[in-house]
C-alpha cells in the first residue's frame, strides 16, 4: 500500500518551513438524596461517571432537572456544608444550572431549593474536590515527544490530571500547571478532563509545552508542538487490507515530509474528498465512487471490497488547496 502526493494531478515539490468510553447519553448524572432532582454535567471527555473529584482551581457547570413529572425552571437557594470546599453560584446563562468552583480539597454537601411547574422543592448531593498531584501529557496522535499541527487549526493535547489517590480530576481552568514558550505564546490555553486546548497558531514554528506537575505513570513532562504549513504535510503508507464482499477501513496517517529534518506525526483530523479509481475492485461503503470523509472519522476511509485485486483511491484535501494523494490497498479473496 502506498501514498503518492500530487496537486491538480501534478507532483508537488515540498517546500521548506520553519519548524522549531462513549455512551448514547453522555451526561454524568446523579439522583439527589430526596429523589426530586437529577444533578448532571456534560464531561468534555464524554464520560458518564459522576463521582470524579473536581480539581482545586477548576470550575464546572452543573445542571438540575426534575425527576418524574417535576420540572426545574430556576434555582432559588443554595447552601454548601461545610463551607470552603467549593463555591457555588447560579449560572447567568441557564437559570436551572449552577457553577461550581473548587477551592480546597475535601467533600461537601450541596443543598438546593428550586422552582418549577408551579411548585418549590429541594434536594441535595455531595461533591469531592481534590488537589492536582500528578499529570499525564502526550500528543493525541502518538507517543513521540514532537508532533505537528497545521497552522490556523486548534491544538488539543492529551492532558489528564490526577489526585494523590489516583482519581482522574475534572473541571475547566486556565491555570493548568503548564508553561508555554516562547514568551509570545505564554499564557494561552485552557484544560479540562478532555485535554489541554490551544487556540490556533497563526505562524509556523516550534512551541514547547512544559508541565510543572509531577508526571503520572512515567508520562512526559514536556512536549514539542510543531506548527506547520500545508506544504510539508504528507501521508505515510495506508494501513489496512480489504476483503471481498466486506466493508473494511484504511487508516491514513498524516505526517511531515520536509526536505530536511525529522518526520513527525500530524495530529489533525482532516476533511477528505475520496474518489474510487478502481470500481471493479472496491467501492465506498454505500456503493458510491465519490464520497466525503469527515474529520470526526479520524482519517479512516471505509471501503467495500468488490473483487480480488488492487483498490486505488484518490484523496483530496479541500481545506489545503485541493492537495491530492493516491493510495492503493490489496483486496483479498473471500
Amino acid at each position: 500500500m502506498s501514498g503518492v502526493r500530487t496537486r491538480a494531478m501534478m507532483m508537488l515539490t515540498a517546500a521548506a518551513v520553519v519548524m522549531t468510553t462513549t455512551a448514547c447519553d453522555n451526561r454524568a448524572r446523579q439522583e439527589g438524596e430526596e429523589g426530586n432532582v437529577q444533578f448532571f454535567y456534560l464531561p468534555a471527555d464524554d464520560s458518564t461517571e459522576f463521582n470524579r473529584p473536581l480539581a482545586v482551581g477548576s470550575g464546572m457547570l452543573l445542571y438540575l432537572e426534575g425527576i418524574d413529572d417535576r420540572q426545574v425552571d430556576r434555582v432559588v437557594e443554595m447552601t454548601v456544608e461545610p463551607e470552603g470546599i467549593f463555591d457555588v453560584s447560579v449560572s447567568r446563562e441557564y437559570p436551572h444550572a449552577v457553577v461550581l468552583s473548587g477551592q480546597r480539597a475535601g467533600e461537601a454537601r450541596l443543598s438546593v431549593e428550586v422552582e418549577g411547574g408551579g411548585e418549590r422543592f429541594s434536594d441535595a448531593t455531595t461533591f469531592r474536590v481534590a488537589d492536582v498531584a500528578r499529570a499525564e501529557l502526550a500528543h493525541i496522535c502518538g507517543s513521540t515527544a514532537n508532533a505537528a499541527y497545521l497552522v490556523g487549526t486548534p491544538v488539543t493535547l492529551d492532558f489528564r490530571r490526577y489526585s494523590s489517590g489516583g482519581d482522574m480530576l475534572v473541571g475547566s481552568t486556565r491555570a493548568c500547571g503548564l508553561e508555554l514558550s516562547p514568551d509570545e505564546v505564554s499564557g494561552r490555553g485552557r484544560c479540562d478532563e478532555a485535554g489541554f486546548h490551544l487556540s490556533p497558531f497563526t505562524q509556523p514554528g516550534a512551541v514547547l509545552v512544559e508541565s510543572m506537575i509531577a508526571p503520572h505513570s512515567g508520562s512526559r513532562s514536556e512536549l514539542g508542538v510543531q506548527v506547520i504549513t500545508p506544504e510539508v504535510l504528507d501521508f505515510d503508507v495506508a494501513e489496512g487490507r480489504l476483503r471481498e464482499g466486506l466493508t473494511d477501513e484504511l487508516v491514513l496517517r498524516p505526517i511531515t515530509r520536509p526536505p530536511h529534518g525529522d518526520i513527525w506525526p500530524v495530529c489533525n483530523n482532516l476533511w477528505m474528498n475520496v474518489e474510487v479509481l478502481t470500481p471493479e475492485t472496491c467501492l465506498g461503503p454505500d456503493g458510491s465512487v465519490n464520497f466525503d470523509v469527515e474529520p470526526s472519522d479520524e482519517n479512516t476511509v471505509s471501503l467495500k471490497g468488490e473483487a480480488p485485486g488492487v483498490c486505488e483511491i484518490s484523496v483530496i484535501l479541500p481545506q489545503l488547496n485541493d492537495y491530492e494523494w493516491i493510495f492503493d490497498a490489496v483486496v483479498d479473496a473471500r
